[in-house]
């Protein structure tokens, strides 16, 4: 009999909470990948959502990953190690401006989701497009401990954060 290893008890939760939500209409699902690295023995579990509640191009990338090290922890029950989950939040949108936004988004992102958090922001643009320069900003959120099945709730709980800070986002731009 086969025995799910913490990495598939966890996406199969996070997986079925978001479709709940998609069905409910409250989220969009726009992709969803479900990898296997068997150069590093990996595995990750990639979905992308996007508010139904917001009209801006806002989605927020979901990212689960198991490494080696975590799993082989598990399955040969190495004592001393607690294996878990490397959890990942991203949220892509486009704006304007990104010198006052890009403060504004650090602010927000630390008032939703705690000072604790490693938040960096990427952006970019096109070159040359000088008449109406759009920059993507692609702004991660790190969670700097592994996630196990002890902590399903957080993971679960982070969906309501997550849907809330697009709208904040959504927000940011509007102004």
């Amino acid at each position: 009999m086969f025995d799910p290893t913490i990495f598939d008890n966890l996406k199969v939760v996070i997986e079925g909470a978001i479709y709940d939500r998609d069905l409910d209409g409250e989220l969009a699902v726009i992709d969803r990948k479900d990898m296997i690295d068997l150069a590093s023995l990996a595995r990750s579990y990639v979905i992308t959502i996007k508010n139904r509640d917001i009209k801006q191009d806002i989605t927020a990338t979901i990212t689960l990953v198991m490494d080696l090290t975590n799993l082989s922890a598990e399955l040969l029950n190495t004592k001393g190690h607690f294996p878990g989950c490397q959890v990942n939040v991203v949220f892509n949108m486009k704006m304007k401006e990104h010198e006052t936004t890009c403060e504004q988004i650090q602010q927000t992102m630390y008032d939703i989701w705690g000072k604790g958090r490693k938040v960096t922001q990427e952006v970019t643009f096109i070159f040359q497009q000088e008449t109406q320069r759009e920059y993507l900003n692609t702004i991660k959120l790190e969670f700097e401990r592994l996630i196990g099945e002890d902590q399903m709730d957080d993971l679960l709980g982070m969906i309501p954060y997550i849907l809330s800070t697009t709208k904040e986002l959504s927000n940011i731009i509007s102004e």
